[in-house]
């Protein structure tokens, strides 16, 4: 746009020579009266080269004619930058601008200006145009005034197009058949209109041939836009538009006004559900106004007071802040952060687990001088600010804390279910045979466990290779006599774990009495020996003659009768003896013969 902030000039000079040379400069900004500590943005508008220049900000038409009053100021909306427009269509007949006889008689010349439709059905006074019969048309004249030509027109579309119902800038170039000494343009309706029924604005009408301009600043600064400024005390800032040797001056004066401050205690202690006081201790005058601004207080008092209250009925952290307005300016925005007290969370190492489960709790209560009192639903209670509990029974345990601040405020933080306990599988297991025979080495395990869902077996057989197992009952081959450490480990749903150790013996079961005996002292076959005698709990013998006659008997027979001082000749045993397998009792014959 042609124009992007707001005017206000307080007084300009300009240097006008020719019409073909001819500067004209003049300062925009949004306000020539700023609070301390705001920044401007100053605008040249203009320059050389110049047929015409209308901004309308001195409410008159400048160098324009109209054939009926005309509004100037903020109709509908506001313009680009924020200043006054003419406002075209607020009386009955038809509506029109002109320019006097101008001087534009060599190439390169163009028209710009601001311009926007109203909308059609808006209300007074913004209804706009919305048929070709209400267009705008941009003419020109070179026979002063008594025949136009159309340089450009612009179709309503039925009164609701965006691009003309938004103010937007335009630019037409002048063609070589309005290049004369005494060319006049007019902005016109070419319909008679009621009052108010189609209205259009147009702004910053710039008739200009393109010319080479310098702008220098007083600060220094060169270019036709100032970079922001914050001046502390009341300036007034100049600026020349120069081209080849003409030149153009325009000033304004900024007004700083004093801002005043939003500064404000707080009352101690600052505890929930209590009334918590602000003061204010800033340098706001008698005439100051007062906005206070609380997050997620609960109530609140005075808020367009000088001094406030409030109340919060849950701890936490909160701001408090506070805007003063005094002679139209505000205080920077003043905010403070706010404990209200005590502010309770912790963290868990865990949340669930199985027996016996130990948890980590570290306190994270402000502010941090504050004590502990921690109570668990198992009943027990800690006052430490980092308490490691054991729960040594399954099941659902909640948990409260207690805060309390050096000052005395007081909360409480408080879960109903917080750590789950889950309990340990009860493993147990049975096997078959009770003593395994080294005859037939295969144990059969039965699981006997309750709650539990997985299995994981140790034979303790390293030699074998089935030493492991994951089945519930499995079977087990062992590779060698003896006794064995069979574990089970057994797993719950919840990944609980329990281990059983039971002691297995894998015992010779081999069982032989001779039936022939040749004590001849050479070493081979002397005694009555019995095969794997040694595997017994114990052993009884007697031996008889033919003749039923008892010539030998032990209570612990340990293989050691040689049938000393006896013929040759048939004899007779009874054995009661105890295995592994149990109880025996044996009878049976067998030969002595010294010589063969």
């Amino acid at each position: 746009m042609l124009k992007q902030f707001s005017i206000a000039i307080l007084f300009s000079i300009s240097f006008c020579l020719n019409l073909n040379g001819q500067c004209d400069v003049r300062i925009h900004l949004a306000s020539n009266s700023i609070c301390l500590g705001d920044t401007i943005i100053m605008e040249a508008k203009g320059g050389c080269g110049i047929a015409l220049f209308v901004d309308f900000n001195d409410s008159s038409l400048g160098n324009l004619q109209s054939n009926n009053t005309q509004y100037i100021g903020k109709a509908c909306s506001e313009s680009p930058d924020s200043s006054k427009y003419l406002w075209m269509g607020t009386v009955a007949g038809q509506s029109l601008i002109y320019t006097q006889l101008l001087n534009v008689a060599s190439a390169g010349y163009s028209i710009c200006f601001d311009m926007k439709y109203g909308e059609d059905g808006s209300s007074i006074p913004c209804d706009g145009p919305s048929t070709l019969l209400e267009a705008v048309h941009l003419q020109y004249s070179i026979n002063a005034g008594v025949s136009w030509t159309d340089l450009q027109f612009w179709n309503p579309n039925g009164g609701h197009d965006a691009n003309l119902i938004n103010w937007q800038n335009y630019c037409v170039n002048i063609p070589l058949a309005a290049q004369t000494t005494s060319t006049i343009f007019r902005w016109v309706q070419l319909s008679t209109n009621p009052a108010n029924s189609s209205c259009w604005g147009i702004d910053n009408i710039l008739i200009q041939k393109y010319a080479p301009t310098i702008y220098h600043w007083s600060t220094g600064y060169y270019g036709s836009i100032h970079p922001p400024l914050a001046p502390i005390n009341t300036t007034t800032y100049y600026v020349t538009a120069t081209s080849s040797s003409y030149t153009s001056i325009d000033s304004v004066k900024v007004s700083v006004l004093p801002r005043p401050t939003g500064d404000f205690t707080i009352s101690k202690p600052t505890c929930k559900n209590d009334t918590i006081n602000f003061i204010y201790t800033g340098n706001g005058d008698s005439t100051a106004s007062f906005q206070w601004s609380y997050k997620q207080a609960s109530q609140s008092f005075g808020v367009n007071n000088k001094n406030s209250s409030a109340i919060w009925n849950n701890s936490g952290q909160y701001w408090v802040s506070l805007k003063v307005t005094t002679g139209g300016c505000t205080s920077f925005p003043s905010q403070k952060n706010l404990l209200v007290a005590p502010l309770i969370s912790f963290y868990i190492s865990t949340s669930s687990g199985c027996v016996p489960l130990e948890v980590s709790y570290t306190g994270n209560v402000e502010p941090a001088n504050s004590k502990y009192f921690w109570n668990f639903t198992d009943g027990t209670s800690d006052t430490s600010a980092n308490p490691v509990h054991i729960f040594q029974k399954a099941g659902d345990y909640g948990l409260s804390l207690i805060a309390i601040t050096d000052s005395g405020c007081v909360d409480t933080l408080s879960f109903a279910l917080l750590t789950k306990v889950y309990p340990l599988p009860i493993v147990d297991f049975t096997h078959t045979p009770e003593i395994i025979p080294w005859s037939n080495p295969i144990g059969n395990f039965l699981d006997k466990s309750t709650n539990a869902n997985s299995f994981s077996w140790s034979f303790g057989d390293p030699n074998s290779a089935s030493n492991y197992s994951n089945s519930q009952n499995p079977m087990h081959d062992f590779s060698a006599k003896g006794l064995y450490e069979i574990w089970l480990m057994a797993t719950s749903a919840h990944g609980c774990i329990d281990s059983l150790m039971k002691i297995v013996r894998v015992a010779d079961d081999s069982f032989f009495v001779p039936n022939v005996i040749t004590p001849n002292n050479d070493g081979i076959n002397d005694a009555f020996t019995i095969s794997n005698l040694e595997s017994l709990k114990y052993c009884k013998i007697k031996i008889y003659n033919r003749w039923g006659q008892l010539i030998y008997h032990s209570n612990d027979y340990k293989n050691d009768w040689k049938a000393w001082d006896i013929p040759d000749g048939v004899y007779y045993y009874y054995l009661n003896y105890e295995s592994w397998f149990g109880q025996k009792e044996v009878k049976g014959f067998f030969h002595v013969l010294r010589k063969y």
